[in-house]
């Protein structure tokens, strides 16, 4: 007699049930779309500018100073476009916060989509005026483009409030 009870109930709610399961992804959501990136390069773009025979974009990617990384740095994240079919032809390309461009490329390496790089950009604590944000580009035959942006420019947020 039980057995029938239950294979009833189950004959009468499995329908619900399996509508319950198919609106459950209508109900997350909201909460899968907050974590989508915004569209658009960044929350600050930089006019384009030519490194080579490469143009490219450069946005900050949040107009807040740098934040602090899980190694007690601080990094500010940055998100570039090269134009004029650059993408095939580039190996490397290294944003760098510094007087001069890096020798060796280091851990601010663009990478991700063709279409929007992204680089976490180690900034040092004390920032100075002869300092720039430096991009350089190598291609596959190993040549070397670079061009800097002020820090005015580049990182606002970054720099010293001066009081006047």
């Amino acid at each position: 007699m039980r057995d029938g009870r239950w294979r009833r109930l189950w004959r009468r709610s499995r329908y619900h049930l399996n509508g319950l399961v198919l609106l459950a992804p209508l109900a997350l959501t909201p909460v899968y779309l907050a974590d989508q990136p915004v569209p658009g390069l960044g929350a600050r773009v930089l006019p384009e500018r030519a490194v080579g025979p490469f143009t490219v974009t450069l946005a900050e990617v949040s107009t807040a100073p740098p934040r602090t990384d899980h190694d007690g740095g601080r990094v500010k994240d940055y998100a570039a476009r090269f134009c004029d079919g650059g993408r095939g032809r580039i190996r490397t390309a290294v944003l760098h916060v510094g007087a001069v461009p890096p020798e060796q490329p280091g851990e601010d390496i663009l990478h991700g989509n063709p279409a929007r790089l992204h680089a976490h950009v180690p900034f040092p604590e004390t920032v100075t005026g002869d300092q720039g944000l430096w991009l350089t580009v190598e291609t596959w035959d190993g040549q070397v483009f670079a061009i800097s942006w002020p820090l005015a420019e580049a990182a606002r947020s970054a720099l010293p409030e001066r009081g006047d």
